[in-house]
């Protein structure tokens, strides 16, 4: 809807039809000046209506931005857990595979990081949800892929890192995981932080 071109269609009847009922006061003939009240008076209410619908329109729109900002004003947050996690990633892999002592401090913090992050997915996951009611369904079904498979992928790196190095694992997954494949953290961690980018860059591409 052009709204301007409506608004503009009902000032312009308005003011007509006021200008004509202005020249037809002093005729003798009343009926024309009774057809242009009739007129104006429908005209109002149709002015009342728009104005009403425009007004909703606004309310909808207002309470839809408020909701996507939340989820946008999220994503730092949980970029921050992202590249927390990513670091202790990369020093499991310095630590244990080439016993870097410095590492250490930072492949131990490794499971609070990796529930932190969990836990910032857990809350943006529940804010998404609400947003769903004021997207449609193809950006929505979007937004969830990206992140789940977000999710995916960081949960996938526990799961090789639990296999790989389960003394620094204080959260097993489950029992008798096994990874197929060459598993390797630098390159799940690229995977990691490559998927949070594409979620991002989505998030930020809804208007």
């Amino acid at each position: 809807m052009d709204i301007d071109k409506v608004k503009g269609i009902i000032v312009t009847s308005l003011l007509l039809l006021f200008f004509l009922g202005g020249q037809e006061t002093n005729a003798t003939n009343t009926t024309l000046w009774e057809v242009m009240k009739e007129l104006i008076t429908t005209l109002c209410s149709v002015a009342t209506l728009f104005v009403a619908i425009l007004a909703l329109d606004n309310w909808k729109s207002q309470a839809r931005n408020n909701k996507l900002d939340d989820v946008v004003e999220s994503l730092p947050s949980i970029e921050k857990s992202q590249r927390a996690f990513c670091h202790s990633l990369l020093a499991v892999e310095m630590y244990c595979d080439y016993e870097i002592p410095s590492w250490k401090e930072h492949a131990e913090l490794y499971t609070e990081r990796y529930r932190e992050l969990l836990n910032q997915i857990t809350d943006h996951k529940a804010k998404l949800q609400i947003l769903r009611r004021y997207l449609d369904d193809s950006s929505h079904r979007s937004l969830n892929h990206r992140l789940s498979q977000f999710e995916s992928e960081v949960n996938l790196a526990n799961e090789g890192l639990t296999d790989r190095y389960p003394s620094i694992v204080q959260d097993k997954p489950e029992a008798g995981i096994t990874i197929k494949g060459k598993f390797s953290l630098n390159s799940q961690k690229t995977s990691v932080e490559k998927l949070f980018k594409h979620y991002s860059k989505l998030l930020y591409s809804i208007k």
